[in-house]
C-alpha cells in the first residue's frame, strides 16, 4: 500500500500530527522535492527514506509517464510513504490541478 502524505511548506515543525504519524507507521518513505531539514527530520524521527525509488523527482510531479512508470516497477510489496515537500498535489491528481486545496471528494 502506497499512502500519500503532505509534507506541508517544508519546515519540520509545521509538520502536521498526522502526517508525521502516518509516516511512522509505515516506516519508510519516498519524498518528492522536500528539504534537507526536512529529510533528515524524518529520519531523525526513524523514517526510511527511500532515495532510489523516483529517478527525477521534478519529472515525477509533473506527471512523467516514464517517471512514474520507474518508481512503479521499483516499488516492492512493502507499505511505503510518498510524500511531497512542493505544497501542492501531484499533477496526475483528477480534478487537482492548478487548486492550492482541492475538495477531498476529487482526488479518491
Amino acid at each position: 500500500m502506497i499512502r500519500i502524505v503532505g509534507l506541508g511548506p517544508g519546515d519540520p515543525g509545521l509538520l502536521t500530527l498526522g502526517s508525521r504519524e502516518s509516516l511512522r507507521a509505515v516506516g519508510r518513505a519516498a519524498t518528492v522535492l522536500a528539504p534537507p531539514e526536512l529529510v533528515r527530520f524524518l529520519e531523525s524521527d526513524g523514517i526510511t527514506i527511500e532515495r532510489t525509488l523516483i529517478t527525477d523527482q521534478g519529472l515525477f510531479l509533473r506527471g512523467s509517464s516514464e517517471v512514474i512508470d520507474t518508481f512503479a516497477d521499483r516499488v516492492d510489496e512493502r507499505d511505503l510513504g510518498l510524500s511531497s515537500g512542493a505544497g501542492s498535489p501531484p499533477k496526475s491528481c483528477r480534478g487537482c490541478r492548478g487548486q492550492r486545496s482541492p475538495p477531498r471528494s476529487r482526488c479518491r
